[in-house]
């Protein structure tokens, strides 16, 4: 290579750099900075319950995400419990996904994986599941991961790195069906999606990919907990189609209005598709992913997604199935964009030529700020607000309560019962993961028969007048604070 060229490689390496570095710190920085939601705390007290041998409270939710608990189990077992810990998975995979365009750049063409890089960077639906402890972010990544490795298969079928590519994108697979709830309903239009495919692929790369892939699954398996795990998101997908589940968190919804950058440009590349044309710059574009049946593929998944977004009662999950087609347009319309701007072919003349770019930049300008700063403000907020997919938010106070009992505790060997009214609260359970002397007693067995030292009564159960220490914040629904008391039993030996 002469010498002069490679400042100009490096120099087109840098943008990518920039997307990767931004969409990891968004994702990384203070990430334990918020205590673990109940729907967080029951995977991860799960996972860290098969960790220490400890034992599994009966009544407790079961996790949804065989993927979230097989990365938690290790992360547990190799560094400890944490919250930061415990959200270390999504937020890795998250960032990683990142990564994508600028490994297949060369397939993908350059405009359209810098703006797909710059997309995922900075969504804000996506910053924000990959800052939770929930399995969504995975199930995203593996989705990135599996689409853009067809894409690139499909464009460049003798590539040299075809066989990495094939593997990543079964491995993927594998990780894929086992990653939650929101792969059921990612599953349809992905399966639709490299159906469409299938002609563009060869095919001994397919049945590597689905041997490899259905080794993975089946690996899931090999723990008892992995079945009943995806039987869990199985049947949660299927209750919220016949139930309608809760309604979606406003704070939470008022961060759809960030997606509108997607959902404009991405709409006009898929509108811009079915006149079709090569797809990006690269010249072995294959006239699979340049036809117009590629944009009904996209057209089709949007209307899926959109279907979601609209049911009643839906999860905020549901704008992470409308992410890829909407992405892949506005990666579409972006590449036609500089190829327009490149070549001067197609180029508008007369009035159009001197009013178009001058009233698009402002538009275009203002959809980038508003969709980098939607992303900013969810990595801000997610750090002490309320904001997450979530009806209910876990107080700061558990903290203070946890160091105060542990301050009590601390020098002597009193039990503390735990009054559960149903049973295991995940987020009290998670808390307290680690204090020997912290033990569950049903409601019923309460105040009469405990010999205890200290009792905490969450809920609605009152507690003694006299003897209390405290009153903590537990979980936040709505506008209504869930407490718990702490008292001091004054007759317990």
């Amino acid at each position: 290579m002469p010498p002069s060229s490679r400042p100009q490689r490096h120099r087109s390496h840098l943008p990518y750099a920039v997307c990767f570095c931004a969409g990891a710190l968004l994702r990384l920085v203070d990430l334990g900075a918020r205590p673990l939601s109940a729907s967080e705390a029951a995977a991860s007290w799960t996972a860290w319950a098969s960790v220490t041998g400890g034992p599994m409270q009966p009544l407790l939710e079961v996790p949804q995400s065989a993927a979230l608990f097989g990365v938690q189990w290790i992360l547990f077992w190799l560094a400890g419990s944490g919250d930061a810990i415990a959200r270390f998975a999504p937020a890795c995979a998250g960032a990683g996904v990142v990564l994508l365009p600028w490994i297949l750049r060369r397939s993908l063409g350059r405009a359209e994986s810098l703006s797909l890089a710059a997309l995922l960077a900075f969504d804000p639906l996506l910053i924000g599941y990959s800052r939770l402890a929930d399995g969504a972010a995975i199930t995203a990544a593996a989705a990135w991961t599996m689409i853009l490795c067809g894409i690139a298969l499909a464009r460049v079928p003798d590539w040299s790195r075809g066989s990495a590519c094939t593997a990543a994108a079964a491995i993927a697979a594998g990780i894929f069906i086992v990653s939650g709830r929101l792969a059921w309903e990612l599953l349809p239009p992905m399966a639709l999606f490299l159906i469409f495919l299938r002609h563009s692929i060869p095919r001994h790369r397919i049945l590597l990919a689905g041997v490899t892939a259905l080794v993975l699954t089946t690996s899931a398996f090999m723990q008892l907990q992995g079945p009943q795990f995806v039987s869990s998101s199985l049947t949660q997908f299927v209750l919220d189609w016949v139930v309608s589940g809760g309604l979606t968190p406003h704070a939470w919804t008022a961060f759809s209005r960030f997606e509108l950058l997607p959902l404009v440009v991405g709409s006009v590349g898929i509108a811009l598709g079915f006149s079709s044309g090569p797809v990006g710059s690269h010249p072995n574009a294959a006239a699979a992913t340049a036809s117009r049946s590629f944009f009904v593929v996209l057209l089709l998944w949007t209307l899926w997604g959109a279907l979601l977004t609209a049911r009643p009662g839906g999860s905020p999950t549901t704008w992470l199935v409308l992410q890829p087609p909407l992405f892949l347009g506005a990666g579409y319309l972006v590449s036609r964009c500089a190829d327009v701007v490149h070549a001067r072919a197609g180029w508008p003349s007369g009035w159009t030529r001197r009013w178009l770019p001058r009233l698009a930049l402002p538009v275009v300008t203002f959809l980038v700020l508003h969709f980098a700063g939607g992303g900013i403000k969810v990595a801000q907020d997610q750090q002490g607000a309320y904001f997450q997919p979530y009806p209910d938010s876990t107080s700061r106070s558990v903290r203070r309560l946890s160091d105060d009992i542990g301050a009590l505790m601390r020098g002597e060997s009193a039990r503390l019962d735990i009054v559960v009214p149903l049973g295991a609260d995940p987020v009290l359970g998670w808390i307290f993961r680690s204090e020997p002397n912290v033990h569950w007693v049903a409601a019923a067995a309460h105040p009469s028969s405990s010999r205890s030292r200290y009792t905490l009564v969450p809920g609605s159960i009152a507690a003694p007048a006299d003897g209390g220490i405290g009153v903590y914040r537990l979980r936040r629904h709505g506008s209504v604070h869930e407490l718990v008391t702490l008292h001091r039993n004054e007759g317990a030996r």
